[in-house]
C-alpha cells in the first residue's frame, strides 16, 4: 500500500472475530458473500464509547512493540523516536 492507507481499527473479537467493518454491511457486499454482518459489528475506532480503550491499546501497541521490542517501523500516527 506504499504507507498510503492511515485508518486505525479497532475490534472486538468476542463480539466481531472475523473484522467485520461498515463496507460489509453493504447489500451487494452480503449478497456476494452470504454473510450478514450483525449490526455492531464495524471498527469500532471512531466510535466514542471505545476512546479509552483505543487508547489504551494504542500505548500498549507503543511501548510493547515499537519501544520494548525496538520496531523501527512506526504507525504515522505515533512518536517518530521518543
Amino acid at each position: 500500500m506504499d504507507g498510503a492507507v492511515r485508518e486505525t481499527q479497532l475490534f472486538n473479537f468476542a463480539d466481531n472475530p472475523h473484522e467485520f467493518i461498515q463496507q460489509h454491511h453493504d447489500p451487494k457486499v452480503i449478497a456476494h458473500t452470504g454473510t450478514r454482518p450483525k449490526k455492531e459489528q464495524v471498527n469500532l475506532a471512531s466510535d466514542p464509547r471505545y476512546a479509552a480503550k483505543l487508547a489504551e491499546m494504542e500505548a500498549l501497541l507503543l511501548s510493547e512493540k515499537m519501544r520494548r521490542l525496538d520496531d523501527p517501523y512506526r504507525l504515522w500516527n505515533q512518536p517518530e523516536k521518543d
